[in-house]
């Protein structure tokens, strides 16, 4: 279990920390609890495998592609996929307070590693230029790349509450190990 609340901004959230050893990822779980309106769903799930260091063997293309949704989501479960939680906040503008719960389980699709493996997903989240283009120019929103004329959507960096549950097979116990898992009152503090 992780949780970090909120999210460091430029850092992408560790779903899964470095483990050593050859295994299976298995899936995870993903909590997110939005701070601010805007969509929140465009960083890239990565898996770095192997030892992989400044670029993932796998790279996702948006964190509500890789839970089996697109554009609009909401709630939906399948046996391997789903997101059986999204509460849209009270208030859509500033405050955002959106509460999401999605799963992932690499039962069909596999993902095996020979000596490492980690997880991340980007901060990232996307906002129409022309609803928040003063939020945009003055840097309260902070972008990833420089806008554009025509440009109509854009990127930008973003803190949230992620909490996480990563599940994997290991041929032998970490050394060392994780640390215990965390009481309720700190898993679920400000929630």
């Amino acid at each position: 279990f992780r949780r970090v609340n909120p999210t460091c901004l430029r850092e992408d959230y560790t779903i899964l920390e470095k483990i050593e050893g050859q295994g299976r990822f298995l899936g995870c779980v993903l909590g997110v609890r939005t701070l601010e309106k805007h969509w929140w769903g465009e960083g890239e799930v990565k898996f770095y495998l192997d030892n992989d260091t400044d670029f993932p063997t796998l790279c996702g293309t948006g964190l509500e592609d890789y839970f089996g949704s697109a554009w609009g989501i909401g709630e939906f479960m399948s046996p391997f996929l789903g997101c059986p939680l999204y509460l849209e906040g009270e208030n859509k503008g500033e405050n955002g307070g959106s509460r999401i719960s999605l799963y992932r389980f690499h039962l069909e699709d596999p993902i095996w590693f020979h000596t490492s493996l980690k997880v991340t997903v980007q901060q990232l989240g996307g906002a129409f230029i022309e609803a928040d283009r003063e939020r945009l120019t003055d840097g309260t929103l902070p972008l990833t790349t420089p806008l554009t004329d025509g440009q109509t959507f854009t990127l930008f960096e973003r803190q949230d509450d992620f909490s996480s549950v990563a599940y994997f097979y290991l041929d032998a116990p970490e050394v060392p190990s994780r640390s215990p898992f965390p009481s309720r009152e700190t898993r679920s503090a400000d929630l």
